[in-house]
């Protein structure tokens, strides 16, 4: 029994099947479904919300604005931002949205008027 080469029949009916999703000839199984890969982000969201309940962290509702200060003298300016915390064993914080990432001095200003003359004079 020797090898048996290919002919341009065989091969177009080959093509066909491939196409169909049957991998080879008769009594070959089909691929049953088509397998469609997360996309990166939806993978995130899942990967955080597990945490988010393993540390039993709570949702921190009505935070109007969020600005975390940066070791390069850059801020990270949230608005609206989610914010979740847990008790105070785990000091735990999570701080989630769209950020500007701007310097330092265009926000002091915005945030003296925040704090009022009362605090800044103590």
């Amino acid at each position: 029994h020797g090898r048996e080469t290919m002919t341009g029949d065989k091969l177009a009916q080959l093509r066909a099947l491939a196409k169909k999703g049957r991998a080879g000839g008769k009594g070959t199984m089909r691929r049953t479904k088509k397998v469609v890969h997360q996309r990166s982000a939806d993978v995130e969201e899942k990967k955080l919300q597990a945490v988010t309940r393993k540390l039993q962290l709570q949702p921190l509702d009505d935070v109007a604005e969020a600005n975390l200060f940066v070791n390069d003298g850059d801020v990270m300016h949230f608005e609206k931002p989610n914010v979740e915390v847990g008790n105070r064993a785990t000091r735990t914080m999570i701080i989630s949205g769209e950020y500007q990432k701007t310097d330092l001095g265009s926000l002091v200003p915005r945030i003296l008027r925040q704090l009022g003359e009362s605090n800044l004079d103590a």
